[in-house]
């Protein structure tokens, strides 16, 4: 395990502060990549807004190096489809202790959203950062897969390229738990299992996929299930817009059998085909941008009825 004393930097003491009930290594937050001391009035807010969250996540022992600001990996499609949107619906903060890497999402004003990441830096086989104008982080976990954080501010990008390759040496010869970053449940701190809906170890529930694909059809219901009130709100707009192409065509078609006239029947199919187009393009984009939401674990107030695990194995990436 990395010791929370351990120096970073050959020209300044390890010093470790608190933030409430959570221990913070001040020398290593507050400096730059060459070892001078440099406050870090952004990386210090976002701790102090995390602070309840934090100190309901961290272990014993547990002490923060340090806070980054990021957003989360994306593909093309969601680079097609979100827009400006994007920044707000992949906010996150990079918490880095010297047990694991934390990936706490947060939104537009650096509240937690009760979605919670995690994994031990001996699940973490690589990690690179590169860029010049946009800063980027490339994580490659002990199963193969990765993760690409990208705005990474440069100053926090040049620090975690000096700071992390301590921890992953520091952890070389402990064995991977999980080999790669696991969601956890919010309340008990248990990990989730993918497509599970519900926490083992202490019965809450999150919103789930099978509801929200149903609740896609209906205008702005998928957006609302996952609590974004203007994709909604744009969703309504849109789709009902496509709903009243498709009746619309409906109409037309009942027209053209009831009242048959030369080439009125195609013109009414054609019509039908592309609002049943424009409709099922609206249905897939929703269902694609509110899957990568409810696959974050979007919890809820509700408790599963089933008996909740007695031996739930609790997160493994406490490091070691």
């Amino acid at each position: 395990m990395f010791s929370a004393e351990t120096p970073i930097h050959a020209g300044l003491q390890p010093s470790i502060t608190s933030i409430g009930k959570a221990r913070l290594r001040e020398d290593v937050l507050h400096s730059t990549h060459k070892g001078k001391y440099k406050k870090n009035r952004r990386g210090l807010k976002h701790l102090q807004k995390l602070q309840p969250a934090l100190e309901h996540l961290l272990h014993e022992g547990e002490v923060i190096f340090y806070a980054a600001r990021v957003q989360a990996p994306v593909n093309v499609l969601d680079q097609l489809t979100w827009g400006w949107y994007l920044y707000y619906v992949t906010g996150t903060v990079l918490v880095f202790t010297n047990q694991r890497l934390l990936h706490v999402r947060i939104d537009a004003g650096s509240k937690w959203l009760r979605i919670i990441q995690s994994c031990a830096w001996s699940d973490v086989a690589t990690f690179k950062v590169a860029g010049w104008l946009s800063r980027t982080i490339t994580i490659t976990f002990k199963d193969g897969k990765k993760r690409r954080y990208w705005a990474v501010p440069a100053r926090d990008a040049k620090l975690l390229a000096k700071l992390v390759p301590h921890l992953l040496e520091a952890h070389a010869g402990s064995v991977s738990a999980q080999g790669t970053m696991r969601s956890l449940c919010p309340e008990c701190k248990g990990v989730l299992q993918e497509s599970v809906y519900a926490c083992a170890g202490c019965g809450m529930v999150f919103k789930n996929e099978r509801l929200m694909i149903k609740l896609a059809f209906i205008p702005g219901g998928a957006y609302l299930y996952c609590g974004r009130w203007f994709l909604a709100l744009v969703d309504i707009l849109g789709e009902s817009y496509a709903v009243i192409l498709l009746v619309t065509g409906v109409v037309l078609v009942v027209d053209a059998l009831l009242h048959p006239a030369q080439g009125a029947m195609s013109v009414a199919l054609m019509g039908l085909v592309i609002a049943g187009m424009i409709f099922g393009l609206d249905v897939v984009i929703t269902i694609h941008h509110c899957r990568r939401l409810v696959r974050e674990f979007i919890p809820t107030k509700k408790r599963d009825r089933a008996e909740p695990a007695a031996n739930l194995t609790m997160s493994a990436s406490s490091g070691g």
